[in-house]
């Protein structure tokens, strides 16, 4: 008797060729629906520290920009995180909110007298 290494046979009949396999194979897979594969977004988390960027521009993009901002009264990082959201990319409520501290000159002069 002659010894085999590696794996052993499971069943000692008939091999299929490769054409009868396939044939084989298909006949069960054809009444199978292909699978939706969806990959998930990670969610921003909340409490994360912002992160600094430094984006060169030519001249002319960084005026239009600034220009942009200076009309809607934000600044220019919220218009790229509004471009950012708009492209699809996940953007926390937080990055679309102006972060400048502004002082309420109305305010003031209203606690002076």
């Amino acid at each position: 008797m002659q010894r085999t290494r590696g794996f052993q046979p499971l069943s000692a009949g008939p091999r299929l060729s490769g054409d009868a396999l396939l044939r084989a194979v298909d006949a069960p897979l054809a009444t199978v629906p292909p699978a939706a594969v969806e990959r998930p977004q990670p969610a921003p988390k909340a409490n994360a520290k912002p992160v600094p960027f430094m984006l060169r521009l030519a001249p002319t993009v960084f005026r239009a920009l600034e220009q942009a901002a200076e009309r809607e009264g934000t600044t220019m990082t919220v218009m790229v995180a509004r471009a950012l959201r708009d492209a699809g990319y996940p953007v926390p409520d937080g990055d679309l909110k102006d972060r400048r501290r502004r002082r309420d000159y109305a305010a003031l002069a209203d606690e002076t007298e």
